[in-house]
């Protein structure tokens, strides 16, 4: 939403490539688009992302080159590329020359670029729409969250609509409701939306909604409805003529489906009472009239099938099993009715919907993540009063959301964590409104007496005030609203929706009060009643306890009545003992919890920083406790160690101590090659050798292997040993310092550490923190691309904290752009500025040494939700692509530093690699040499982004080779890292540091002396004294005879003394080459 409302043009909104490979991802995007993407995307695992900067990306030649080079490189390697050709919904004929000429798939195949050919030659192109549509419709915490702000809001909007139909025409004119009347909520809503529904999925609906009154709610008519739609039904009204004197039907079963979802929810509401009130007086009795059989038993009958979808439901999420489903609820639904005298059949279904409310099928005993429908009917009821006649059907049916949680316990066997949520709870269950002559005519007769009875109830202490009744019965998690009358002798509650409820006072066992001491607090009436009351109260209040609440809403009337009037009257009376509360007993702590936060919400402020998903946690308790349940399950079904279970959904968690003496901290330090760790784990050592024991464990520095898992488990065990030793004699914490070799991920090197093994040493392991140093400079190889594993070192649950090791400077570009990144992978990461990582800040050092920020709740829950299933051996952490080489090269002779910087300046990102490929990049030199000017021996480094050379004397001093031929061996090493390298190009290219071997010089001929040689011969002998028969006439040389010349006459002579002496010299300089013995740089 944020992107779309940006302004910018749909082509650069939708200008992105995204690749999703096993371990990794790869993501295109331009510079636009780039900064609205990154808080969605940098958590990814291995994600590599190419991007231009936005300097380059005004050159739209460039942009274009780089889209499509970009392009290439993703796909590289791959075999099998899936496309999700088709939208949700919506079915077209897969057509690979369709995918041809898309227009990046068909720069593909051009030339230059070395895209190698047709795309869907290349490579295996297939289409995977419909398993993606399996994927999204799976319910994840998002979609749960849209489901219930958006989708449940409507859908509960809807339904009270539906209530309002009922509540407007009021009890008098109950007789004129007609099915369309109360219908035409339910039915608008279905019908308008799936208009757009059809638009995307074709397929039919198999669900619709319905209002059947009293004895049309037959089995056919139900079936009928529910699968075809009602129809035909809008004359229809309320008055039934079964019954005596054409009274009020007895019931109405309604059903609401949503109309672009899986919601769907059933009730069945009552018209008229089915319970008489207790009569308190003589005067009282003769208004009461016989209880209505009818309406007794379908309330009863009703109350059972309530238990029974929930216990359906229990027992689904805890088998899977829809057989065990109606194996159990049926056993229990045949034993309830039976004790009703009731022989009706009844249907018992559990039904699993996608997110365009299509059904989805249920395996047995495999868990799928989406909203389901229990439902429980009990078809076509034979009336008590009426025999032969039928009553009709009733109908309950909740939608559900179950979760599922696999964990390991300590001795390796497996097991569930399993929960549900009713997303429909807040539909109220329950619904008895007054209706029909008779209860018409009771409670008007009811209200009469009331107003003329104070000598048979005393005196009345509160008269008809605002109160809410609560129900101990734990299917019945709502408040009735209603008027509340308070005598001596007796309590009245009277509400439309369930008629006239009588407590006389001499009923009542025991009185209960609770206020929190606090005027801001809902106060709670709690009354234990005797037994013999049950049957004068509504189904829906009888329940084992005998305990009915009162709720009092601060500052309302009724509660200043409470405390003024009520309280001290029955203070007064020496029978009556009132018990003040301290706290809320616990089967009324949820009921309590809800009303206080609605209260809270709408009084004391603030509801505006409250998240819509926390409102809703008020009406729908649990919701959130759920949402953290469900945030586990839907990452996978890896399995969690049992003691996080309750720490990773956020529940109270005991972690559990060390042992002070045996335990043993490590602190791990990461980092890149050239990230400055190795200085990092010095200042720590430094900082804190007297209070404590370090000991160090990383790869020697001319190791180039890989992580060795065995072998940190084999030195930890060690440490663990000489701990247990030492621990007696010196008191000092032994502490371990861990530095991760290479490129190696973090998460291989905490999980051989949690799986160390020897379970002693597992044991008494701790993780106190992880230290990532990262320098900004040197984060990427080219634009965006970070360095492999860069990203991952800063991973939420992963990293304590984030040492910045250059470019510490305020308000650098460089710094800015990392800040800006690594927050958005990992907003809870303390990051810290430290040139070089030499930290100097007592409070950075504490962070980096803490011996609990690993284990901090907020950081195992990340952990397990980002990277499910990282604790199992069997889990990757490594990428397809982008893999570094470490490439160390041993030699024996010293270097020339000249030539050695020379060569190390010249080290620039384009010299050693083609200007569109990461292939032969060298990033990083660093190693350990002598040069030829000193006997000290040197740790040397360069960074290549940043340009950055060190040289220092080493703190591993050894003896210079004597360089004879019988000690020469490796003494000196140099490490190269970058991409693809050539282990015979590094190698030369560290041959030209050293003075080369002398080359022979070959013997000088009489053709090969040049004018100048011979000239300067000439210029040294042309004084020398002249033949006979010669003269020098002071131009030319003359002879005798008449010949000329302009070179000495014995000039051939003077060339071959020249060549002579010029050769003997050659012949004793290659000799002396040969005599000596020359050994190559890489030579044993």
């Amino acid at each position: 939403m944020e992107l779309e409302s940006s302004g910018y043009a749909d082509e650069v909104i939708d200008d992105l490539i995204l690749l999703i490979c096993p371990n990794e991802v790869h993501l295109y995007c331009n510079p636009v688009n780039y900064l609205y993407l990154l808080p969605y995307v940098a958590h990814w695992r291995n994600l590599h992302i190419y991007c231009l900067k936005e300097i380059q990306y005004e050159d739209d030649e460039e942009a274009e080159e780089f889209k499509i080079r970009s392009f290439i490189e993703m796909v590289e390697g791959c075999k099998n590329i899936g496309i999700p050709y088709n939208r949700t919904g919506m079915k077209e004929t897969f057509d690979k020359f369709a995918v041809e000429k898309w227009p990046i798939v068909q720069a593909f195949a051009l030339e230059g670029f070395g895209g190698g050919g047709f795309f869907t030659m290349k490579y295996n192109v297939i289409d995977i729409s419909s398993d993606l549509d399996s994927i999204y419709s799976l319910v994840d915490p998002v979609c749960l969250e849209q489901t219930v702000t958006e989708e449940l809001a409507l859908f509960e909007g809807q339904w009270n609509n539906f209530l309002a139909a009922v509540h407007v025409d009021g009890p008098m004119k109950m007789t004129k409701l007609t099915e369309g009347k109360v219908s035409e909520p339910l039915l608008s809503y279905y019908n308008h939306g799936r208009v757009s529904v059809q638009r995307i999925s074709q397929r039919p609906s198999q669900r619709h909604p319905y209002v059947l009154f009293g004895t049309r709610s037959s089995k056919v008519n139900i079936l009928t409805c529910d699968t075809r739609g009602q129809q035909g039904s809008s004359d229809v009204n309320a008055v039934d003529s079964s019954l005596d004197n054409n009274d009020v039907t007895t019931h109405m079963v309604c059903q609401c489906v949503s109309p672009k979802g899986p919601l769907c929810c059933a009730r069945t509401y009552f018209l008229g009472n089915a319970s008489q009130p207790y009569p308190v007086s003589d005067e009282m009795r003769k208004l009461l009239s016989s209880v209505d059989k009818d309406r007794a038993v379908l309330s009863s009958v009703y109350t059972v099938m309530v238990t029974a979808v929930t216990q359906a439901i229990d027992v689904y999420t805890q088998s899977l099993s829809i057989k065990e489903v109606k194996r159990t609820v049926t056993d229990y639904l045949s034993q309830e009715l039976s004790k009703l005298n009731v022989k009706s059949p009844h249907e018992i279904t559990i039904e699993a919907y996608d997110n365009l409310g299509s059904i989805v099928d249920l395996e047995e005993g495999q868990y799928l993540a989406h909203i389901k429908t229990a439902r429980v009917a009990v078809y076509d009821i034979p009336s008590m009063q009426h025999t032969g006649s039928s009553l009709g059907s009733l109908v309950f049916a909740e939608s559900f959301l179950d979760s599922v949680i696999n964990f390991v316990s300590k001795d390796g066997s497996r097991s569930e964590d399993r929960r549900y949520f009713v997303l429909t709870k807040h539909i109220p269950k329950y619904f008895n409104w007054t209706a029909g002559r008779r209860d018409l005519q009771l409670n008007s007769n009811l209200e009469k007496f009331l107003h003329n009875s104070s000598e048979d109830f005393g005196r009345d202490l509160i008269c008809g005030e605002m109160v809410q009744l609560l129900s101990a019965n734990q299917q019945l998690k709502e408040a009735r609203e209603g008027k509340l009358w308070v005598y001596d002798k007796c309590i009245i509650f009277m509400s439309s929706t369930e008629g006239p409820i009588v407590i006389p006072c001499d009923l009542i066992q025991t009185t209960q009060f609770y206020d929190g001491d606090s005027p801001s607090i809902m106060a709670l009436l709690l009354l234990t009643c005797d037994p013999s009351l049950q049957s004068y109260l509504p189904v829906s209040y009888r329940y084992q306890s005998n305990q009915i609440a009162l709720a009092f809403t601060p500052k309302s009337k009724a509660y200043r009545e409470m405390f003024s009037n009520v309280m001290s009257a029955w203070k007064e009376e020496n029978g009556r003992k009132l018990e003040m509360l301290e706290n809320v007993p616990s089967i009324w702590i949820h009921m309590h919890n809800q009303l206080q936060s609605k209260f809270n919400l709408n009084n004391v402020g603030g509801s505006s920083s409250i998240s819509t998903l926390k409102k809703c946690d008020i009406d729908l308790p649990g919701l959130l406790r759920f949402v953290d349940h469900l945030a586990v399950s839907s990452v996978g079904q890896a399995p969690l160690p049992s003691k996080d279970i309750s720490l990773v959904i956020n529940e109270p968690h005991d972690a559990g101590g060390f042992s002070n003496t045996s335990q043993l901290l490590v602190t791990i330090i990461s980092g890149i090659p050239g990230s400055y760790k190795e200085n990092l784990c010095s200042v720590i050592k430094n900082v804190s050798k007297e209070s404590c024991r370090w000991v160090i464990l990383k790869r020697t520095a001319d190791n180039v292997e890989p992580f060795d898992a065995v072998n940190l488990q084999q030195g930890l065990q060690a440490v663990y040993n000489k701990n247990q030793k030492e621990s007696r004699r010196d008191p000092r914490p032994n502490r371990v310092i861990v530095v991760t070799p290479g490129f190696t991920d973090i998460i291989d090197v905490v999980r051989a550490i949690e799986n160390h093994p020897n379970p002693s040493v597992a044991r008494n392991l701790k993780i106190g923190a992880v230290t990532a140093c990262i320098d900004p400079l040197n984060m990427f190889t080219k634009n965006r691309l970070t360095f492999p594993k860069l990203l991952n070192y800063c991973a939420q649950g992963w990293v304590s904290n984030i040492i910045f090791t250059g470019s510490i400077t305020p308000k650098n570009a460089e710094l800015q752009e990392a800040q800006q990144l690594i927050r958005c992978i990992n907003p809870d990461v303390a990051l810290m500025l430290a040139n070089k990582a030499e930290v100097t800040r007592s409070p950075d050092l504490e962070l980096i040494m803490s011996d609990s920020l690993f284990t901090e709740n907020r950081m195992v829950r990340a952990r397990h939700l980002l990277t499910p299933g990282w604790m199992l051996e069997r889990q990757s952490s490594s990428s397809r692509k982008c893999k570094m080489d470490e490439v160390c090269l041993k030699f024996a002779q010293p270097l020339e530093k000249g030539k050695f910087n020379t060569r190390l300046r010249g080290l620039q990102p384009s010299t050693l690699h083609n200007a569109n490929t990461l292939s032969g990049k060298v990033f990083l030199v660093h190693g350990r040499l002598r040069f030829t000017d000193s006997s000290t021996l040197m740790d040397m480094s360069h960074i290549v982004l940043s340009n950055n050379t060190s040289i220092i004397a080493s703190d591993n001093q050894l003896t210079p080779p004597t360089h004879t031929a019988s000690d020469i061996g490796h003494q000196y090493f140099v490490i190269f890292v970058g991409y693809n390298l050539e282990t015979e190009k590094l190698k030369d290219w560290l041959r030209a540091c050293v003075k080369a071997k002398p080359v022979k010089k070959e013997l000088i001929r009489k053709e090969g002396l040049s004018r100048i040689v011979l000239k300067n011969i000439h210029e040294k002998h042309h004084l020398e004294p002249l033949p006979e028969g010669w003269f020098y006439n002071g131009s030319h040389f003359v002879s005798m005879s008449g010949d000329k010349s302009d070179s000495h006459p014995n000039m051939s002579d003077f060339v071959e003394k020249y060549l002579a002496d010029e050769n003997l010299k050659i012949t004793k300089y290659n000799t002396s080459i040969d005599a000596h013995v020359f050994h190559d740089l890489f030579e044993k």
